[in-house]
């Protein structure tokens, strides 16, 4: 079992929507850091750490594209999850390069929204898809992404996502949003 999927399965990241125990990440360095701090699979960081979108590594095939996929399970809190998959951001014409870096071939398709500042711990999980079928579906052809507004992020369907934009998962990487004195 990879490093990427038990820390998946140790923060209870597994199964529907996401990968089962049996998913193996193709691609396991997917790099996320802010200027304050690294995304390090399930370390903690405040919602003020990632206010702002991280920078993107990861060692993938120069010839093919990448999607990241940025949710939020747990809203409004973890034991009390009322909005569904909540979608922080989409990122799609990655590029992987030979020094490392990636390439934004595209704008974001939904801006970033940085994880709210409520008290209780969220899990923050990036996703990276490889793109099998070219770019993502021009925005008036997606069912699954229904706007950048609050409220139109809520119940993303993630699995229609993938479906319509034939996107195959290939790694992931997370931190918790925790803000210890926040009011809720």
């Amino acid at each position: 079992m990879s490093n990427v999927t038990a820390a998946l399965i140790k923060e209870q990241i597994i199964g529907s929507p996401f990968p089962d125990t049996a998913w193996v990440p193709k691609i396991n360095d997917l790099r996320l850091s802010f200027p304050q701090g690294d995304i390090l699979l399930g370390n903690k960081l405040s919602s003020v750490v990632a206010k702002d979108e991280p920078d993107i590594s990861f060692d993938g095939d120069e010839s093919d594209t990448y999607t990241i996929l940025f949710v939020d399970p747990d809203a409004p809190s973890r034991g009390k999850a009322e909005y569904g998959l909540i979608n922080h951001w989409i990122i799609s014409g990655l590029k992987p390069q030979p020094n490392g870096k990636v390439l934004k071939t595209e704008p974001s398709r939904i801006p970033y929204a940085p994880p709210s500042a409520r008290r209780t711990a969220h899990r923050s999980i990036f996703l990276l898809y490889k793109n099998l079928a070219g770019p993502l579906r021009p925005q008036e052809q997606q069912t699954a992404i229904k706007g950048a507004a609050i409220m139109e992020r809520a119940f993303f369907d993630i699995k229609l996502f993938e479906e319509e934009n034939k996107l195959e998962l290939v790694g992931a990487n997370f931190f918790i949003s925790d803000n210890p004195g926040i009011a809720p």
